[in-house]
């Protein structure tokens, strides 16, 4: 009876996360950590970093405001180089788990510094990284996975349910719901925004001419995308069946991010939210899962099942983590009640609401450091994508009158359409998310009134240098910055493009 009682209970309940969970989260950021600093960063090296390479501390104070990062401090490729090499070994000491309780918040410091020294090249998924290794500075992530695993043991069993874990939830819930419900233009409204993102040349996927080819499966994407985020992020609290919704959630996640990978191209975004997926595991999953393997983990302390903390530190420093975690908590909320105001489906609500109005127009301090982790209303694509998405593509004329693209090498012409006018390539216009993570974030069109003209003439320089550099024998001498998207707009329900592909004079 008492077993009965106790799993009814059990239902009813909002469970705590994994201590197995935790640590598996360790690797999966750490890895995230590792991938953004091969593939993005040490490519830029000092390039993108240094005052004599492709950025400007005055334009940037001008647009971002101050900034504070080692990186722009000390103003030499060869500190930046040794920077992010320090960087990298204290991933690798994150993801192994030594000294895991030390590296975190070295990591997470680190890490700050290198993705707000030019805030050009920054993208959301870095901030996503940086919430997650300052989450886990206050979370036990090194019980298990670890070659140097905590011998301190916080719980019994293997349930954690601390207030640093409830604020872990609390954010993976803001980055879904704040995205869902400002999905609120009027492309998510049509059901069109998944169709327009397979047309444009920078977000396009392998499957794209697939999906766009398929306007009805566009449009239940489309609809079932926002239902889906803002589910993800109030079922994550259900009280009923929790750890089986948690399971649910934990296979959603995934699905909905690589499942939309395969047709847009949104960098690494989704190899970090498998980090919020894997968090939520619930225990009887790693139960299965780790005995298949033959992998014990449960503590055998205790003989009754309890999964009420064992305090281990003192009582002023769990009050003063509490206390610091709550107030950060109200920050984040009030960054993305801003957004709810102006951009979704509640801001009319919000905005008559005396006070989530007042709390919306709060205005708080913009530190110069850790900004991703302090500004942080979460939304992807929202609320009009159509405003974001263009490409930037660098062309050179080689001495045979042909052009190329500087940063695929590949040849390409572009020709208007005898009967649209529109531009036609004779390849489709790769841009440089491959080549370098300072591009990734210059999609967004109207950013390119922000960058001074000057520093993309420096930007163009360098790509011409590089690719000069690897064709000795076949070099551009005229080359030129281009800006390719489509004009996009609604009539009757339906999209209409214009495409654009005009020079960017320097």
């Amino acid at each position: 009876m008492a077993k009965k009682a106790a799993a009814k209970q059990s239902r009813f309940r909002v469970s705590g996360l994994d201590l197995r969970a935790l640590s598996a989260f360790r690797i999966i950021v750490g890895l995230n950590v590792i991938y953004n600093l091969i593939k993005y960063r040490f490519f830029a090296g000092g390039i993108y970093y240094t005052s004599d390479g492709i950025t400007d501390p005055i334009a940037i104070k001008n647009v971002y405001g101050e900034i504070f990062s080692l990186l722009t401090i000390f103003q030499s490729d060869a500190f930046v180089l040794g920077f992010l090499a320090f960087t990298f070994l204290l991933a690798v000491l994150y993801v192994l788990g030594i000294k895991a309780r030390w590296v975190a918040p070295l990591l997470f410091f680190c890490f700050g510094n290198v993705i707000v020294a030019n805030p050009w090249t920054v993208h959301a998924v870095e901030f996503l990284i940086e919430a997650s290794l300052f989450y886990s500075i206050f979370l036990p992530i090194d019980h298990y996975f670890a070659i140097m695993p905590t011998k301190e043991k916080k719980v019994s069993g293997n349930e954690l349910r601390t207030f640093p874990a409830f604020v872990l939830l609390i954010q993976i819930f803001f980055v879904y719901f704040t995205s869902g419900i400002t999905k609120s233009g009027e492309y998510w409204r049509e059901g069109l925004t998944v169709l327009s993102v397979m047309d444009d040349r920078m977000h396009a996927g392998m499957l794209a001419d697939w999906f766009a080819a398929n306007p009805g499966l566009c449009s239940f994407l489309t609809y079932s995308t926002v239902y889906v985020e803002v589910l993800i992020g109030l079922l994550l609290f259900s009280p009923l069946f929790n750890k089986r919704i948690r399971l649910a959630l934990a296979l959603t996640i995934p699905a909905l991010h690589f499942g939309l990978a395969f047709g847009m191209n949104v960098g690494p975004f989704h190899w970090i939210t498998l980090a919020f997926a894997i968090v939520i595991l619930p225990d009887f999953v790693w139960d299965a899962l780790l005995s298949r393997l033959g992998i014990k983990t449960k503590s055998k302390k205790s003989k009754k099942k309890s999964t009420k903390p064992v305090i281990t530190n003192p009582l002023w420093q769990i009050w003063a983590v509490r206390v610091f975690l709550g107030a950060f908590l109200i920050i984040v909320f009030i960054q993305n009640l801003k957004k709810w105001e102006r951009d979704s489906y509640f801001s009319s609500s919000i905005y008559n609401n005396p006070v989530l109005h007042g709390l919306a127009e709060v205005k708080l301090p913009n530190p110069p450091i850790f900004i991703g982790l302090w500004n942080q209303p979460w939304w992807t694509f929202s609320p009009n994508p159509h405003e974001q998405m263009g490409c930037f593509l660098m062309l050179g004329r080689k001495a045979d009158n042909t052009s190329v693209d500087l940063a695929t090498g590949r040849t390409i012409s572009v020709s208007p359409d005898p009967n649209t006018g529109e531009p036609v390539f004779s390849e489709k216009p790769q841009n440089q998310l491959k080549r370098t993570h300072f591009v990734f974030s210059w999609y967004v069109r109207r950013q390119v009134n922000q960058m001074p003209k000057p520093l993309l003439k420096r930007w163009l320089d360098v790509v011409t240098e590089e690719y000069n550099k690897n064709h000795p024998n076949d070099p551009v001498s005229e080359t030129g910055l281009f800006m390719f998207y489509n004009q996009t707009d609604l009539v009757n329900g339906q999209i209409t493009k214009d495409r654009q592909f005009i020079q960017i004079q320097l």
